[in-house]
């Protein structure tokens, strides 16, 4: 089991990530640790709850490994 991280998180290797980060840049932010740790987990195929405090990125963290996966595999419509 794995505490809070707020610590800003290492450039992870998933080039599906890439875009992500990119808008993370462009938002003059870098992701937090624990974010990071759910897109890869995620993209990895793995599924978990995130419990953190209100106002700490629980919502980049749940919807970026997705819209990653979306973003490398475009279909027609949702």
């Amino acid at each position: 089991m794995h505490g809070l991280n707020l610590m800003e998180a290492p450039v992870t290797a998933d080039s599906r990530l890439t875009p992500i980060l990119q808008w993370f840049e462009h938002q003059g932010w870098q992701p937090l640790t624990f974010q990071a740790e759910t897109w890869s987990a995620y993209l990895a195929g793995n599924s978990g709850l995130i419990q953190v405090p209100t106002g700490s990125g629980k919502t980049y963290a749940a919807v970026m490994g997705p819209i990653a996966e979306m973003l490398d595999q475009p279909t027609d419509g949702l």
